[in-house]
């Protein structure tokens, strides 16, 4: 459900459109707010958590019957699915919540509809600025180190080597 859905189901009275999804907006914005769908949402993310590990759980042991039985395309497999249980392989990322960038056609669209949500285009450069930097931090963490364990000579200072 939309903000602005959201917005109208808790009673508030608004005309559709940029009115609407403004007020929506603010309000869910609002630190109450925030807290109290916190709060609605704790048990299910709590049950949601022990299916999700009961998951992993159940393909490690899949994994390694797998191995044992050398069926590596069914390893492969049960370690994919690991890999999206656990957020390290995503097919598509949606920012915002479920759908809420389902009507937009290009680009655009989602920078206008981002602003909109946040408020202004700086509080949107803000948060990308975050993303962007948490983004380097893990891309850095996760980084090879590929320099050289040892300084190798020049071209030059092998042939004057050789005519020595």
């Amino acid at each position: 459900m939309s903000n602005a859905a959201c917005y109208r189901a808790a009673g508030y009275r608004v005309d559709e459109g940029p009115t609407c999804d403004a007020a929506a907006s603010r309000l869910f914005s609002s630190a109450k707010v925030r807290e109290r769908i916190d709060e609605l949402r704790a048990p299910v993310v709590k049950k949601s958590r022990i299916t999700v590990e009961s998951l992993l759980a159940e393909l490690g042991a899949t994994v390694q019957a797998a191995r044992e039985a050398k069926q590596f395309g069914a390893v492969n497999g049960a370690l994919t699915l690991v890999g999206k249980l656990t957020g390290l392989l995503r097919d598509r990322l949606e920012v915002g919540s479920v759908g809420e960038f389902d009507g937009c056609k290009s680009n655009a669209e989602v920078i206008d509809k981002m602003i909109q949500d946040e408020g202004s285009a700086r509080a949107v450069l803000d948060q990308l600025d975050h993303m962007r930097a948490l983004v380097e931090e893990r891309a850095a963490s996760a980084a090879l180190d590929v320099s050289p364990a040892q300084e190798w000579p020049t071209m030059a200072e092998r042939r004057g080597r050789l005519r020595a």
